[in-house]
């Protein structure tokens, strides 16, 4: 894990922490910029040549999954870059500047782990 406040302090540099479910709900969803999407996936196709697979038939995915994957990493690396950058035209953008206002809150993509955590809180404070 990396130490915010070493960034802070001596590279003067803020970190920020995203949990990997957020690039999957971004996916699941669709917030993305598909024009930048279809973008990205011509620049792929054009310029990352696929290796040979060594791997016996039995084991080699099909071209259907290679395909998927390819599309995954592309939707991955621009969710990142909307992460680091930001991109106005992502629907992400819209329901960022709703927030700002006031008038809507993040929904809860997956359970998250905060209703084990109070459980645990609540038991150490009577054991304790």
């Amino acid at each position: 894990m990396v130490n915010p406040d070493f960034f802070q302090d001596y590279l003067v540099i803020r970190t920020e922490f995203v949990e990997s479910v957020e690039f999957m709900r971004r996916i699941e969803f669709g917030i993305d910029d598909k024009e930048e999407y279809e973008k990205a996936m011509v620049w792929i196709k054009a310029n990352c040549i696929e290796g040979e697979d060594v791997n016996s038939a039995a084991k080699q995915s099909s071209r259907e999954r290679k395909n998927w994957e390819w599309e995954i990493v592309v939707k991955m690396t621009l969710i990142a870059h909307d992460l680091m950058i930001g991109n106005q035209n992502s629907k992400h953008w819209a329901l960022v500047k709703k927030q700002k206002e006031g008038m809507q809150f993040w929904p809860f993509y997956k359970a998250s782990g905060n209703g084990l955590i109070f459980i645990q809180m609540q038991i150490l404070q009577k054991l304790y």
